[in-house]
């Protein structure tokens, strides 16, 4: 075996590495241990401000009154033409000095200028005793991200109840125009009396795949016999929709996405939900409400999705029966070539199989089954 050879004590080995590798290794930590790398050598001080991933977590700044200004003398010196990530993490304690000091828009305008592709913003909770209680919910998102051709993934999260992201009524009303042509990955946690202007957005990404929505309510709502929330989502090639709606008021849900693969809704109370164009690609289906109003519109539903290959259904236990006994009524769904078994574990499942599977049931249905010769074994 050949003996690795021994280096002298001491020597930085890593130092005579090429700037542009070194570089390159720096990108891969957060920006703050990526400035502290100054410290290492002569030969890296100015290293860090040449770094193509930006990760900055304001944590480090809670207690300090000039955090903003702080913030943006490291945002400033950052002089790569390429930023591939931006990812920013503000938390309650500091979230009024910067979302609101005007500085926020400098700083992904700065950003945005480099061809960034991935923008990551989070509101966190710092789990400090200062808790941000202020009428603004709804933070605005920077304007400019809108207008960043190479941007293909756009992260706008909180875990904060009641914490989302606004978007401009310019937009709304056509005065910015969204520029996103290749948004394939888009999160978004957003105010319930804005979906029409998310999903104006949203149809304005030709290229988007993957969509994750979570609608909040961020005020009181005085809405009677009728929805409160109105959400349309079109988006002509996208594959996966993760849809949540965290409001207690009646909501309407209309999807236009031949493309779609997979599926994931959790709505508190539907009056509907409905598929413009039948997605036939569909692969994959969870769909999840406590209350619905009216059936007509489940049961087209269930008939737009029915070539899924699995299906999965949770709705409260009252409403179970019902909806069970129309399910497998329906003697339509059955041409498809799939047969629907429901059971109840305190909510109703029912998964789709292809006639070779066959199928069983747990007790309590066994009465609105067809018969199987094929029974299939719950796992």
């Amino acid at each position: 075996m050949t003996e690795i050879p021994s280096t002298k004590e001491g020597e930085d080995r890593l130092s005579s590495l090429p700037d542009a590798l070194l570089i390159e290794i720096i990108s891969l930590l957060p920006s703050n241990a990526a400035i502290a790398t100054a410290l290492l050598s002569p030969q890296w001080r100015g290293l860090w401000a040449h770094i193509t991933s930006v990760d900055i977590d304001t944590r480090q700044f809670l207690h300090r009154l000039d955090a903003c200004s702080a913030i943006n003398q490291v945002i400033e010196k950052f002089i790569s033409p390429l930023i591939r990530t931006f990812s920013l993490r503000v938390y309650d304690q500091n979230v009024k000095h910067i979302f609101f000091s005007g500085v926020m828009d400098s700083w992904f305008c700065r950003i945005c200028d480099r061809n960034v592709e991935e923008i990551s913003l989070k509101i966190l909770d710092s789990k400090s005793d200062y808790k941000f209680s202020s009428p603004w919910s709804v933070f605005p998102t920077p304007w400019c991200v809108f207008q960043t051709p190479s941007l293909v993934v756009l992260e706008l999260d909180s875990d904060i109840p009641r914490r989302c992201y606004g978007i401009s009524d310019d937009i709304i009303t056509s005065k910015v125009i969204i520029t996103l042509p290749n948004l394939k990955k888009l999160s978004i946690r957003v105010s319930h009396d804005e979906c029409q202007g998310w999903g104006k957005l949203i149809e304005s990404c030709p290229s988007l795949e993957v969509l994750s929505m979570v609608v909040v309510l961020t005020k009181g709502i005085y809405v009677v016999d009728e929805p409160a929330i109105n959400l349309s989502i079109t988006s002509r090639n996208l594959v996966r929709l993760n849809l949540s709606v965290l409001v207690y008021e009646m909501a309407s849900v209309v999807v236009d996405t031949p493309r779609l693969e997979y599926l994931r809704s959790e709505v508190l109370i539907l009056s509907k939900f409905v598929f413009v164009n039948k997605p036939n690609s569909i692969r994959e289906a969870f769909i999840s409400f406590d209350d619905g109003y009216g059936n007509n519109w489940f049961m087209e539903l269930l008939q737009s999705i029915s070539n899924v290959s699995s299906l999965t259904l949770c709705i409260r236990d009252d409403l179970c029966y019902d909806y069970g006994r129309r399910v497998v009524g329906k003697s339509d769904l059955s041409s498809t070539g799939n047969v629907l078994f429901p059971y109840v574990y305190g909510v109703i499942e029912v998964a789709q199989f292809m006639p070779e599977y066959g199928g069983s049931c747990i007790e309590g249905f066994q009465q609105f089954l067809p018969q199987s010769s094929h029974p299939h074994k719950w796992l």
